[in-house]
Order: structure tokens, then C-alpha cells, then sequence
């Protein structure tokens, strides 16, 4: 249940969403002043919302530092994927072949049925792929990565952070720690398709709205509320 409700709730968290709603009370209402306030609050989500600055100062404090491969000295024993979009298995992929990782795990199900023998075509050993398709979210993505690596006979009481490379997107990564941390199981993070970018780069065409970060904010806004929903109920 929690599962679909958090879906729906994050369709109407979606800013696009509130200007269609917005834009329907505006041409459709028939009081003058819920029209007036229905379009100041239409004009300010287009101003504020779409500020490409506004956005990247939000992303700068939500995604964790790159971590180059330069970095990682040691090769970790998993490689662990929260499925998503490819970016993530393609770090995976990258790591693999650097030497940096011995296994890929991939927690939940993928759109892509042939994912495996796609990543054995590539050239990467078929016993140092394990996949755990049940998992629907990041709660359960860490859940049962436990349960699924103690079916496996893989005491993961004993790793370490630096056995465990944690792959997802940067804007994603502090719930997915989170969420491994509250089922004991230490990380190293491996944040990946990084939004923000350095402040030195910002310029006067940043505070003209943009589709793209209306578009960003329904990621942010997102991720601030599944954080808040995980938290309220003890994920």
C-alpha cells in the first residue's frame, strides 16, 4: 500500500503538475480573485521553480562528492546497483572492467528482461553477477539485498565500507545510505549523473525559467519527501 501511495503522492508533488492544476483555476474559475492569486502563485512557481541557480544551490547540499576511480585504491568485493536508469549499471559496468569491483549486484527489477546476459556479452563472469529482482523501492532495495546475500550463504555482518560500493544516482544517494545504514550494512558511496555543477559556472542565463529545472525540482521535492516518509516510518 505504502508502495502505490507514495506514487500517487509523488505525481501531485510534481510542479508541472501544480501549474496544470493552476492554469485549469485560472481559466475555469469564475471568482476574480481566486483567478488573481492562481496566477501570481502560477507566475512565482515559473520564476522560482524554474531558476536554474535556485535549483543547483538545492542539489549541491543533497548530492555527495564524486568519487573517481583514481580514488579507490583497493578493488571492493560488491559492487552494489540500485536499478534505475543506465547511468548506474553503466558506473557498474566501468568499475568492473577497471578492476575496481569483483561482483555486480543488482537490487530489483529491471525494465530490460536480458540485463544479465547483456552485462555477460560485455565480457563480465556470469558467477560475479548477482541480481535480486523482488525489490520495488530503496527501503526494500536494502531489505532484502540483506536477506538475499544471507540466502547466498554471504555473512555480510562481518564487511566492512570498504567491501560494499554503493552505486545509485547523486540526488539519491543520501536516502539509499540511509536506508543501508538502518539495516546495518556499512557502504562506500558511488554517487553517479551528478545535476549539480560548480558555482563558479553560473551565469546571468541561469535565473531565466527553464522547463529543465521545473522538470529537476520533481526529483528534488521527491527526494526530500521520501526521505521524511522513510524516516516517519522507521525505513
Amino acid at each position: 500500500m505504502f508502495f502505490f501511495l507514495s506514487k500517487a503522492l509523488y505525481f501531485l508533488l510534481n510542479p508541472l503538475c501544480w501549474l496544470l492544476i493552476l492554469g485549469l483555476i485560472i481559466f475555469r474559475s469564475k471568482s476574480n480573485r481566486t483567478r488573481r492569486v492562481s496566477l501570481t502563485v502560477f507566475i512565482l512557481i515559473i520564476i522560482v521553480g524554474g531558476n536554474k541557480m535556485l535549483l543547483n544551490e538545492a542539489m549541491l547540499r543533497m548530492e555527495p562528492e564524486r568519487l573517481e576511480l583514481e580514488e579507490i585504491a583497493k578493488p571492493y568485493e560488491y559492487g552494489v546497483v540500485l536499478i534505475g536508469d543506465n547511468q548506474r549499471i553503466s558506473a557498474a559496468i566501468n568499475l568492473y572492467k577497471k578492476g575496481k569491483i569483483k561482483n555486480i549486484c543488482i537490487l530489483g527489477r529491471s525494465h530490460n528482461p536480458k540485463l544479465i546476459e547483456y552485462l555477460i556479452g560485455l565480457g563480465i563472469d556470469e558467477s560475479d553477477i548477482l541480481h535480486e529482482s523482488e525489490s520495488r523501492n530503496t527501503y526494500e532495495h536494502a531489505l532484502n539485498f540483506r536477506d538475499f546475500m544471507h540466502k547466498h550463504r554471504i555473512d555480510i555482518s562481518h564487511k566492512s565500507e570498504d567491501d560494499i560500493l554503493l552505486i545509485t544516482s547523486a540526488f539519491h544517494m543520501k536516502r539509499a545510505e540511509k536506508c543501508f545504514a538502518k539495516q546495518g550494512i556499512p557502504t562506500t558511496l558511488y554517487p553517479v549523473g551528478h545535476i549539480s555543477y560548480e558555482r563558479i559556472y553560473y551565469n546571468a542565463l541561469d535565473i531565466i525559467p527553464s522547463n529543465y529545472a521545473l522538470f529537476i525540482w520533481t526529483k528534488v521535492i521527491k527526494e526530500h519527501v521520501g526521505i521524511i516518509a522513510y524516516r516517519i516510518m522507521g525505513y
